[in-house]
């Protein structure tokens, strides 16, 4: 059922375009990734307000995010805007194009009479030009993919190799200790001045928010370790402290991490048990209770931030954007604060308290946001592969079917893009939600794989649908009528 011949000709006349869109379609999903910056990426979805991102996004501010760290990660980004528009873009364009060109295209030209003239059946032939499609967009993702995983590894230290941060390498030399000794016991810089101040200045932050970003990693870590003890994520710590209750090495953990008696610790562990059902919005503001913050913070909502933060920008002379990514010089400019905390109503220790806490977490997401989900990035390209497999059944199904190439591309190009337009209309309002029951597009969302959410269902469905569309498109055409 398959020709080489007929595959080496096809291959021929359509691997420029293949070579063309692959290509741009690899350089935006590098381009992304090389340039991705955790730290200012943190800070710019505190612009979503206090009702946080959209699903599959991370940050928000006080746990509004999608998980405890406020992470918006590679994959988070790339669920987010790639494989939500230009990454399907490209793949379709090329699709519709080459779908048209293996069948319709060349009836409508006469060449299909001069292949059919040969010994090779028309099952061969067309089996043959569906195979084709299918080994190209295999061919497509594998590479868009292997650039992706290379761009990470490259640009993030993704996978393997990931240095030090620079402020364990300056403590480290303060301390005259082993990196990986402080790397895995922050306590050590949190309890030496020294060593603080050479680490606040490593990271290029003040010691206010270095101290903050080390009691982040602290609780951070105490919950991961407690989490094992016990079999359960952090995340299902912080939704129900009382499980911290049922680990009998909870209090050790505790002590050892923040450099506390044990004794002291299990003064409070009965209190645990009172927190039953109770969920911890996140660790960060289980650091502004420790530190009785939420004194200050409690009168401080995001609207009237952004007010000042605008403010701040024109007294500055700087887009809005940029300094809301770099808040440091926000509190690093008593005028420019004057003139925020003005503007805002909010009083100046309280714009800077939280500008310190937001700035601690944006340190934390610089180390936990170049963590790349392998599991995410690849189903991401397994799932856009699957929906381009079904879209490129419905226009191969067509180019079957008709005899001209104006026909087929009629419904062969039009319906995948009505589905594409629906799409979008679907995710950009919810006014239009209900167009997502009219196109295969919704079948592939991307934020709920990073989300954590459930898409296995529709891959299978995908890849049913996709196979009946080519099966169909290959029936129709060895029984139909030809004008040869």
């Amino acid at each position: 059922m398959f020709s080489k011949s007929v595959f080496k000709q096809t291959l021929s006349q359509n691997w420029k375009l293949w070579l063309i869109l692959t290509t741009v379609s690899t350089l935006i999903g590098v381009l992304i990734i090389n340039t991705f910056d955790p730290h200012a990426m943190r800070l710019a979805v505190m612009t979503f307000g206090p009702d946080g991102p959209p699903a599959g996004m991370g940050g928000g501010p006080f746990g509004t995010g999608t998980d405890r760290f406020g992470l918006f990660t590679i994959p988070d980004l790339l669920a987010g805007g790639y494989y939500a528009m230009l990454g399907l873009l490209m793949p379709l364009v090329y699709v519709i194009i080459t779908a048209n060109s293996l069948v319709a295209s060349q009836i409508d030209r006469g060449s299909m009479a001069y292949t059919l003239s040969t010994p090779i059946t028309r099952v061969k032939v067309v089996f043959t030009q569906a195979t084709y499609l299918v080994v190209a967009l295999v061919a497509m993702f594998a590479v868009v993919t292997t650039a992706g995983l290379a761009t990470a590894q490259l640009s993030h230290n993704a996978f393997w190799g990931q240095a030090h941060t620079a402020d364990v390498i300056a403590a480290a030399e303060v301390l005259d200790a082993n990196r990986d000794e402080v790397a895995s016991n922050i306590r050590l810089i949190h309890d030496s001045p020294e060593a603080m101040t050479a680490g606040a200045e490593a990271r290029g932050v003040s010691e206010d928010v270095y101290f903050l970003y080390l009691e982040l990693v602290m609780i951070n870590s105490a919950l991961d370790h407690i989490g094992e003890d016990i079999g359960v994520t952090a995340d299902e710590i912080l939704a129900n402290p009382a499980l911290i209750g049922t680990s009998l090495n909870a209090p050790t953990i505790i002590a050892e991490t923040f450099g506390v008696p044990r004794d002291a610790v299990m003064e409070h562990m009965d209190t645990i048990s009172q927190l039953e059902g109770q969920a911890i919005p996140s660790t960060t503001a289980i650091l502004v209770m420790i530190h009785g913050l939420d004194h200050y913070m409690q009168d401080v909502e995001m609207d009237a931030m952004l007010v000042g933060v605008a403010a701040a920008a024109d007294y500055l002379e700087m887009e809005t954007s940029h300094l809301m990514t770099n808040l440091q010089l926000l509190a690093n400019d008593l005028y420019a604060l004057e003139v925020a905390s003005e503007a805002s109503g909010i009083d100046q220790t309280a714009l800077l308290t939280f500008i310190n806490v937001q700035l601690a977490e944006a340190e934390v997401a610089f180390d936990q946001g170049i963590y790349f989900n392998m599991g995410h990035y690849l189903n991401l390209n397994l799932g856009i592969f699957l929906l381009m497999f079904v879209i490129g059944g419905v226009s191969f199904m067509f180019s079957c079917i008709f005899n001209f190439t104006r026909n087929s591309l009629a419904l062969g190009a039009g319906i995948p893009f009505g589905f594409f337009i629906l799409n979008f209309m679907a995710s950009a309002s919810p006014d239009f939600a209900n167009l997502r029951f009219f196109t295969l597009n919704t079948l592939y969302n991307p934020t709920n794989i990073t989300g954590g959410y459930d898409f296995i269902p529709q891959f299978i469905a995908m890849a049913g649908i996709g196979l009946a569309l080519y099966i169909i498109g290959i029936i129709v055409f060895k029984k139909k009528d030809l004008p040869l």
